[in-house]
């Protein structure tokens, strides 16, 4: 067929690889099973993320805040298009909303660590704790992100992880 660089590039996998704990229990089921399981995980997570909108942003105006949040989330197509390629974005957006949630404590650096492993452009909110200069953040991702390599490597080994780094043409091209 002779596919282009950029179609041969479209296999390696984008995502870094602590993202595999996210993955890899889809294996243990048939492929019907997997995506079924796949679609209620992400179901709770979009829930769980209009929830989170409905805290930071609308709780004071109670039900009618949080009909509002379900109707604003329902009425975009990126919402539908989302759930409809199963994309992650929404347990991204979660990460990000709980990382706002608690941008002054330690724990922020946890959400930051764990967006970042979702989709590395998360790094960019990383100015936040560096501008304010709230260290604690920072040292909570640096060993969240210590923590996740050290697991991922132990669970999938090293070849796999440093695989990424120097294999990976879409992880080299970024």
């Amino acid at each position: 067929l002779n596919p282009s660089e950029a179609l041969r590039a479209e296999f390696f996998f984008f995502h870094t690889p602590p993202t595999l704990f996210l993955f890899a229990p889809l294996g243990w089921f048939n492929i019907n099973t997997a995506f079924a399981v796949w679609y209620v995980i992400h179901t709770v997570i979009f829930l769980i993320t209009v929830w989170q909108l409905w805290k930071i942003f609308w709780s004071d105006k109670g039900l009618i805040g949080l009909l509002l949040a379900i109707t604003l989330a329902l009425l975009f197509y990126s919402t539908w298009s989302i759930v409809g390629h199963g994309q992650i974005n929404f347990l991204l957006l979660l990460f990000i909303l709980l990382f706002w949630r608690n941008h002054n404590r330690p724990r922020a650096g946890i959400w930051l660590a764990l967006g970042i492993f979702t989709k590395p452009i998360v790094v960019f909110l990383l100015l936040y704790p560096v501008v304010k200069r709230r260290w604690r953040i920072i040292l909570a991702m640096i060993g969240t992100m210590a923590l996740a390599s050290l697991l991922t490597i132990l669970v999938y080994g090293p070849d796999m992880f440093f695989s990424y780094f120097t294999s990976n043409p879409i992880a080299n091209d970024m």
